[in-house]
């Protein structure tokens, strides 16, 4: 596979899946881990962006298993957090306080979906509060006597006071959630420059375009503590839906998007293969590692005003992929691109034509393309984007 150069595809196929997938793929993980070396190649796991957080679920994984078995050192604080009553006194129940203040901030710090996967919330925060601090000492014979004189009432304030905490808490972690991804959405949409001139923020994308803010919340949750990584992924997310969409929108923002491809393939020029499948396939190639890196950072811009005022809730109509080109057309992209006129004709009409031949063809006519009248250029755009 490697030699047919779909090796790095799998790569990132397989991360992609796993971590689409987790936990239920989660016992293949130390298997695809070990065929691609993720290990010995730490330092490159930039390559792709699911591979990060597949490290860490992987080891979250691992530790619920151990931790989850009998007779680990932090397997009654664990049960108590996943499945302790909620209400009641935690006086009367057999935990180590210095242990499970370093359970819930270790989780916190390292795993922090475990805690919403596995734990109460409510239950939680009673046991934060419980042991802020270090260890808590439970109450005196005097206090004790107190609490026996008063234990009806005691027991109903409680319960009471418990009940309330239960009701609430969980919207309170839900609303924190919500402006925890706002504040991520609002950091992706700030890299770019001219976002705040234009009007364009997390309040106008939520009434705009409430698909993409969607898809942006789910990356923003996901990789919560993984700035730079989150970012690619909004990125990779909004290019997806970008090319998916460029097809079908008005013909002034069809020949800026063929005006941005046919820069972009000058800069790849020296990469025939890349650039090949960038043009056969843009939607495919920007999501394998690091390849957004060759978006100048206007088209990426550009890529998230489109998405952000046009992908709303409409029908969206297929596009007939194909389109007659005119003779005279064809004899001028032969005379720009340098390529002879049998060759240009297979890059046309054929998936099979060489890919310095795609490369150079196919940016002399993307640049063709932004110069013809739109009477003509409006029946082939869609097509060729």
């Amino acid at each position: 596979m490697a030699d047919l150069g779909h090796y790095a595809r799998i790569e990132a196929w397989l991360a992609q899946l796993l971590a689409e997938r987790f936990p239920r793929g989660a016992d293949l993980f130390p298997k695809v881990a070990e065929y691609f070396h993720w290990t010995a190649r730490a330092h490159e796991l930039g390559i792709h962006p699911a591979i990060p957080w597949l490290f860490n679920a992987h080891e979250g994984h691992s530790l619920v298993r151990e931790i989850e078995t009998p007779g680990h050192a932090y397997h009654r604080e664990w049960a108590e957090l996943a499945r302790g009553k909620p209400d009641g006194l935690l006086w009367f129940r057999a935990i180590d306080k210095p242990r499970m203040a370093n359970l819930i901030a270790t989780v916190r710090r390292d795993y922090p979906w475990l805690e919403q996967e596995h734990w109460q919330p409510a239950l939680v925060a009673r046991w934060e509060k419980k042991v802020e601090g270090g260890g808590v000492k439970g109450p005196g014979a005097w206090t004790w006597a107190i609490i026996a004189f008063l234990a009806l009432s005691a027991i109903g304030r409680l319960a009471g006071s418990d009940s309330s905490q239960i009701d609430h808490n969980p919207a309170a972690v839900a609303a924190l959630s919500a402006a925890n991804t706002d504040k991520h959405i609002a950091e992706f949409i700030g890299t770019f420059p001219y976002a705040s001139a234009d009007g364009r923020s997390v309040e106008t994308l939520r009434v705009e375009s409430p698909k993409t803010y969607a898809t942006l919340q789910r990356v923003a949750a996901e990789f919560d503590t993984l700035d730079e990584a989150r970012n690619r992924i909004m990125m990779r997310e909004i290019t997806e839906t970008y090319y998916l969409i460029i097809d079908k929108l008005p013909y002034e923002l069809q020949v800026a998007d063929a005006r941005f491809r046919a820069a972009m393939i000058k800069k790849m020029k020296d990469n025939p293969r890349g650039c090949a499948d960038f043009i056969r396939n843009p939607r495919t190639y920007l999501r394998q590692g690091n390849s957004t890196a060759y978006i100048a950072p206007d088209y990426q811009y550009r890529m998230f005003s489109v998405v952000h005022d046009q992908y709303d809730d409409r029908e969206w109509a297929l596009v007939h992929k194909n389109a007659s080109i005119p003779g005279e057309l064809i004899g001028r992209l032969i005379k720009r691109s340098g390529v002879p006129e049998a060759r240009v004709r297979k890059v046309l009409s054929s998936s099979m034509a060489p890919e310095a031949d795609v490369c150079r063809t196919m940016g002399s006519f993307y640049e063709l393309l932004t110069e013809i009248p739109a009477k003509e250029a409006s029946q082939i755009l869609p097509a060729v984007l």
